[in-house]
């Protein structure tokens, strides 16, 4: 309010007599110079004067407001003005939007159906089943809630409901991925076997058609195939050979042999 040895802001700076029907005295008081000096900078105190003439009394103090706040950040921005922070709160927004966005996709994922979804497609093992049925028989056998406590056990029950239903999803989720792992190891464990039958297969086949070489060269020689599968030493097979090719060494051979005896 306007004390009468104290003119408004307004009509000090302008430099003229404030009257009680001032239009400026409400808005600016006289300890606030600098708000209606910026004012009347930017919008002259003419336009600022014809403006709050238009508005009724409760609009006036939020247009003195907006112009005030528009005034000081034309002053500090003369190109953009308050243009330039409400792009800037904009572009802070969207962003916010973004990032809030992508933590409610995120959050859907470990609340929502798509984190049950493995429960789904793989039915609970027999244990939990019978496990679930006792719950259920065990609730069935208590006592009626009294009307006036309804409320207030249905809230008990499906908070013991809850409370219980999660560990046992935890432990069904663990059981069924211990059983993955067996299964794995136990996978690996018998392509494992099966590669060693492989190779050993391989390794004796490989055996026989070496022997089979090895008997027809033999053969070839001039030596019995019945050397190959006796223990006769280098040196004797190397003699039959001398036999095979000289039927008379061996004769001569004989002889000697039978003289000595």
């Amino acid at each position: 309010m306007m004390s009468s040895n104290s003119p408004c802001a307004a009509c000090k700076l302008l430099r003229r007599k404030c009257t009680p029907e001032c239009i400026f005295a409400p808005h600016f008081p006289p300890d606030q110079p600098t708000k209606f000096a910026n004012v009347h900078r930017v919008f002259g105190a003419s336009n600022v004067a014809k403006l709050l003439k238009q508005l009724s009394p409760e609009q006036r103090e939020d247009a003195v407001v907006s112009m005030v706040y528009e005034a000081e950040a034309r002053l500090r921005d003369p190109v953009h003005g308050c243009v330039g922070y409400i792009y800037l709160l904009q572009h802070k927004l969207r962003e916010m939007q973004h990032d809030l966005s992508n933590a409610k996709k995120e959050l859907s994922a470990y609340t929502g159906p798509a984190a049950f979804g493995h429960f789904l497609l793989h039915p609970p093992p027999p244990h939990a089943t019978s496990y679930h049925h006792q719950l259920q028989a065990g609730a069935s056998s208590r006592p009626p809630t009294p009307f006036g406590a309804m409320g207030t056990g249905m809230g008990v029950v499906t908070a013991a409901s809850a409370s219980s239903t999660y560990p046992t999803l935890v432990q069904m989720a663990l059981s069924q991925q211990h059983q993955r792992q067996q299964m794995a190891e136990e996978m690996a464990v018998a392509m494992a076997a099966a590669r060693d039958q492989h190779d050993m297969l391989n390794s004796y086949a490989q055996q026989q058609s070496f022997d089979r070489v090895v008997s027809g060269g033999a053969t070839a020689a001039g030596l019995p195939a019945q050397l190959l599968n006796s223990s006769a030493t280098p040196f004797t097979i190397d003699q039959q050979r001398q036999y095979a090719e000289h039927p008379q060494a061996q004769a001569r051979s004989e002889g000697r042999s039978g003289a000595g005896h």
